[in-house]
């Protein structure tokens, strides 16, 4: 899978996380499902970080990477 992909599925659990642990604070429960998509999102940024040779990718080239992301998904079809 390449990083690009796996970066943008970081960028959705980091995103679900955030909703999740706002969720359980305005309803007094315990974050638990936001901490886990929390921590498994920030490990696979540190994944991408230490596994691509130029680091993490910038948020300037976050909209480059949706679309030549959605693009290859479409062309699939």
């Amino acid at each position: 899978m390449s990083h690009e992909l796996i970066f943008l599925g970081a960028l959705g659990l980091l995103l679900m996380a955030f909703v999740s642990v706002v969720g359980a604070w305005t309803n007094n429960r315990k974050p638990f499902v936001g901490v886990i998509l929390g921590a498994t999102g920030a490990a696979l940024l540190a994944m991408i970080h230490f596994d691509r040779a130029a680091g993490l990718y910038s948020f300037d080239e976050v909209p480059d990477i949706v679309v030549r992301a959605v693009a290859s998904l479409i062309s699939m079809f």
